[in-house]
């Protein structure tokens, strides 16, 4: 078949003609002089953000702060893995907000955050890399192959950035897992719920540094209606003799027995 005749069949199956851009839920826009609102309110790849579209629109955000909202049904894996490495290598700080949902490809866009946020009632999910195959045993085996290392790749973006391993998130993703916002914080797949208080832990290491606090005295309650009370030190026994008191007691007999 013509080559000439495939590139023109493949131009006019871009979405950019089945869709017009102005109709796609995807924009960027200045919000101020220092930050950026980025929209991924789409699918990922041919039929929605391509990855060639927004790595161009990426690369003319020059402001310090990026806000990434999200809420994407997910799409293309290897468009999806552009995006994320191109919002990892902008100088910019990334702030994600997962509003609606993030599913499949777009939950890992997500990680690309260097703060994740997830609304309320919002929700992430994850699973295994999928594929159409037309071909023989060969073809499907090989396929097969490339699935899981995709999905292994896949599973080692939720490891860096939420922490555990590669089998655990495989695992995760071969169940095709369903998180609440609580249920992604606690995944590590954010940090946090929107309108929450969010504030990090203190340092460890400043910590560290710190003197313990003394222990307060041990308390005990005594009765249903007593108040808490001090438990006293416990007195260390005396000697089981005392000679001070048996001479003192030796000399009162014999005074008495001389007296009497």
């Amino acid at each position: 078949m013509d080559k000439a005749y495939l590139r023109r069949l493949h131009q006019q199956a871009r979405p950019k003609n089945l869709r017009p851009r102005a109709a796609s839920w995807y924009e960027i826009k200045n919000l101020s002089a220092d930050t950026a609102e980025i929209s991924l309110y789409d699918e990922v790849g041919l039929w929605g953000v391509t990855a060639s579209a927004f790595a161009d629109d990426l690369r003319g955000v020059t402001v310090k702060n990026i806000t990434l909202r999200i809420s994407s049904p997910g799409g293309d894996v290897f468009d999806g893995l552009a995006i994320l490495n191109s919002l990892r290598q902008h100088p910019a700080t990334v702030n994600v907000v997962v509003e609606g949902l993030a599913a499949s490809a777009a939950s890992f866009i997500a990680m690309a955050g260097d703060t994740i946020q997830v609304a309320p009632q919002a929700m992430f999910m994850i699973h295994d890399a999928s594929a159409m195959c037309w071909g023989n045993a060969e073809d499907m085996t090989e396929t097969a192959a490339l699935l899981d290392k995709a999905s292994d790749n896949i599973a080692a973006v939720y490891a860096q950035r939420a922490g555990g391993t590669v089998e655990d998130w495989r695992a995760a993703m071969k169940a095709e897992t369903w998180y609440t916002d609580r249920e992604a914080v606690e995944a590590g797949l954010a940090d946090g719920v929107l309108g929450e208080d969010t504030e990090p832990d203190e340092d460890p290491e400043e910590q560290a540094g710190e003197e313990k606090p003394v222990p307060p005295k041990a308390s005990a309650r005594v009765g249903d209606n007593a108040s808490l009370i001090d438990m006293p030190t416990p007195i260390k026994p005396k000697a089981a003799w005392d000679l001070d008191v048996i001479r003192a007691a030796i000399t009162a007999a014999k005074e008495a027995t001389t007296h009497g």
